[in-house]
């Protein structure tokens, strides 16, 4: 079978002045290096020009020209990464060959170049650098294969880059993944609860890993509102409850409404006297039965001294916010804390303020038991 490299340039490339022509044909003719290296240099000169062409023309050009890119200088591939990146339609051997060049090379094409499957970025994002997993993180619409094979090489400066593109898929177990590695690291934690696909169950997870700032973005994404969903419930709008089914969001709410603890003054009651005993263990106890919750979360919410996981109980008991101001300066005195001022009491009223029945509801359901609310993850 003959080469491309054999046919007569005239005949393939018609825009083609005649001088350039003639100096092709010799060139095509001239087997040494340095006549392949200037032969690639007009073929990519014409290939990244305006000049309009044919199917059958970017065909014969696509086979030309990987057969000659061992013969271009990087900064010659580059540009004709740039060209094949930015086509509706780009011929399928050289960018695939561009996408398994160097970084520098591969750049424009993995970033945003259209043409590449799924299981040739799999196979770039395992195989090849660090900075080709950046450009693949960057590009536009990323499936969940190709996210979970990313943030499968556990490179932070990747996974924060995807999780900044808001394009990309990213399923529950990748999700699960990121979570339990950016511990320690703010900025894949910011960048998660920002996400409005991250499962919800996971940032409840994530609730004890993050600074206080984070914390109440946390508490943000859980502002569900009920009331509607209350209403009919009490009226015995079975119809309408029947038709909110369809939403695991709103169903998991109606169950809420249906098998929701009665917490109510004995819980708050119960909760007050622990801490007037002024044993921190007390404390857990009470802690662990009001919210139903193991030890260990108990215990993390009587030592977490931000306030957070405090307010989150006192809200969903119905507690008013001066008896949470107190409960809270109470707690800390047997917890040893050093005196507060006094804006800190006007600190805990806002933070109190801030946090919704509903998103309190979830967490200390979610904490009680993860499967109750398994539906609700996004």
């Amino acid at each position: 079978m003959p080469s491309p490299l054999d046919r007569d340039p005239a005949a393939l490339f018609p825009p083609l002045a005649r001088a350039d022509v003639a100096s092709l044909v010799e060139l095509s003719r001239d087997r040494a290096e340095d006549a392949r290296s200037e032969l690639a240099q007009h073929l990519v000169r014409f290939a990244t020009a305006d000049a309009a062409l044919s199917d059958d023309e970017w065909r014969l050009l696509d086979d030309i020209l990987v057969r000659l890119i061992g013969h271009m200088e990087t900064t010659l591939r580059r540009t004709l990464s740039e060209r094949v990146a930015d086509m509706e339609m780009p011929p399928a051997q050289i960018l695939r060959a561009l996408a398994f060049d160097e970084a520098e090379v591969a750049q424009p094409v993995l970033s945003r170049g259209q043409g590449l499957s799924d299981v040739d970025l799999v196979d770039i994002v395992r195989r090849l650098t660090v900075e080709h997993r950046m450009a693949v993180a960057e590009r536009r619409n990323i499936s969940a294969p190709v996210s979970a094979a990313l943030v499968e090489q556990g490179e932070a400066p990747v996974v924060r880059t995807l999780l900044e593109n808001r394009s990309a898929r990213i399923s529950r177990s990748t999700f699960r993944r990121i979570c339990r590695t950016s511990e320690g690291d703010a900025d894949l934690q910011k960048l998660m609860i920002a996400r409005q696909d991250a499962p919800r169950n996971l940032l409840a997870d994530l609730f004890w890993a993050v600074a206080s700032e984070y914390r109440r973005k946390i508490l943000d994404r859980f502002d569900l509102d009920l009331e509607v969903l209350k209403r009919r419930f009490q009226e015995g709008a079975e119809d309408a409850l029947y038709e909110l089914q369809a939403d695991p969001v709103a169903a998991a709410a109606v169950n809420t409404l249906r098998d929701q603890p009665v917490y109510g003054q004995s819980g708050a009651d119960a909760l007050a006297t622990a801490i007037r005993s002024g044993r921190i263990e007390a404390v857990v106890d009470a802690v662990a039965r009001t919210a139903r919750v193991s030890r260990e979360t108990a215990r993390r919410m009587a030592h977490d001294e931000s306030g957070e996981a405090l307010a989150l109980l006192a809200k969903s008991l119905g507690m008013q916010k001066t008896q949470f101001v107190q409960l809270f300066l109470a707690l800390d005195r047997v917890r040893g804390g050093a005196p507060k001022p006094f804006s800190h009491a006007d600190n805990l009223g806002r933070l109190f303020d801030q946090i919704k029945w509903e998103g309190a509801e979830f967490l200390m359901r979610y904490w009680a038991d993860p499967s109750t609310v398994k539906q609700t993850a996004h």
